[in-house]
């Protein structure tokens, strides 16, 4: 009998799409590959169902912790970023639970901050995988002050996802082949840089070629605050004339891959983030990027980073006007300039292919599981 894995995630594919679910989508079919019987347990599914081999289950914190209890001593349950409410109800019953325990630390500072759970990651650390997308972030600086072991496992892409004709998008949405194209994918949350880069934008729209053309997708949100976001950004993008702005809402990944392949720049104006899975999609699609240093991206090759020194109690970036002029007079110069362009494409596929394959991570995902 295969061994099971239950990966608990908050926003589980199909129910979601992004970052996250992108990483958990794939990461589960791998771990089926390599002979894990696995299940993904959501707080946002309210119904099971089957994706390949991945069952996609309710992944209530009584559901968890009633199916960690009937898991065996070689079973795996990953509790993955944001599911970490789900961290004090399992920490509490781990004498109750056979199965050994990984935690990807990613995304949830706050909860593992807690002292009733930092208590749990000591008593237990010895039963505990931790993992971490990137070695500089605040989780792991936690860790190590805590003198808890930790893994660094990166975030990977399927570079064949985008292997699709350059102009299929232009195509679509009526964009000339010669019109410099901007692309921003981020779901519209606090943190995200809609507004940074949306200000920058009724600025200093004048400054880019007439016929440029920005690119804006996401997907509906259903918690509320997201919700007004995504509708004042909507509003707010619709009010601009120069240059052409073009809201691509719900679209599908197949879509969304084409969008990337017709980019000529992909912009990320996050103030926070840990190992940004859209800035290796560009990489993975040869297009350029340009980028504030948050997570690991300035480990990153392939793109322009845009300094800003200013961070919030919160580790959020601050940019000021000078940082959003820097970040505007950057993004003109990469679609303006095809040789430099060329030149960080070139570089960004090159390290997806050597370090951000699936290949790779899922190997380590396995290894760290065992």
């Amino acid at each position: 009998m295969n061994r099971k894995l239950v990966i608990v995630s908050n926003h589980a594919y199909p129910f979601h799409v992004g970052g996250s679910e992108t990483i958990i989508k794939t990461l589960s079919r791998k771990m089926c590959d390599k002979g894990w019987s696995t299940s993904v347990m959501s707080s946002d599914a309210n119904r099971m169902v089957k994706v390949g081999d991945v069952e996609v289950e309710p992944g209530s914190v009584d559901r968890v912790l009633g199916r960690a209890r009937k898991l065996g001593s070689d079973d795996r349950i990953l509790i993955y970023s944001d599911a970490s409410v789900c961290m004090p109800a399992i920490l509490d019953a781990m004498d109750g639970i056979k199965a050994k325990l990984a935690i990807c630390t990613v995304g949830c500072n706050a909860a593992i901050s807690n002292p009733r759970i930092l208590e749990g990651f000591k008593k237990h650390k010895d039963r505990i995988e931790f993992i971490t997308h990137s070695g500089d972030y605040d989780d792991a600086k936690l860790l190590k002050s805590c003198n808890i072991p930790f893994r660094v496992i990166p975030n990977a892409v399927d570079a064949s996802e985008f292997f699709v004709p350059k102009s299929r998008f232009r195509e679509r949405m009526k964009i000339s082949g010669s019109s410099p194209m901007m692309l921003m994918v981020a779901n519209c949350f606090p943190g995200k840089g809609h507004e940074e880069i949306i200000g920058m934008l009724e600025k200093t729209s004048y400054t880019f070629p007439e016929n440029s053309v920005f690119v804006f997708a996401f997907a509906t949100p259903s918690w509320p605050i997201a919700k007004r976001m995504t509708n004042a950004i909507s509003e707010r993008l619709a009010r601009i004339r120069r240059p052409r702005c073009i809201v691509l809402k719900d679209a599908s990944r197949d879509v969304v891959c084409e969008a990337f392949a017709s980019a000529d720049v992909t912009a990320l104006s996050s103030l926070k983030e840990v190992a940004p899975v859209v800035i290796l999609e560009s990489m993975a699609s040869g297009v350029p990027w340009i980028s504030f240093p948050v997570g690991n991206v300035p480990e990153l090759a392939g793109g322009v980073i845009v300094d800003c020194k200013v961070k919030d109690n919160q580790g959020y970036l601050r940019p000021n006007q000078f940082d959003m002029d820097a970040f505007s007079r950057e993004l003109r110069e990469l679609l303006a300039n095809d040789v430099k362009r060329n030149d960080l494409g070139s570089a960004g596929l090159a390290m997806i292919s050597q370090n951000f394959n699936w290949d790779a991570v899922a190997k380590m995902y396995h290894a760290a599981l065992q």
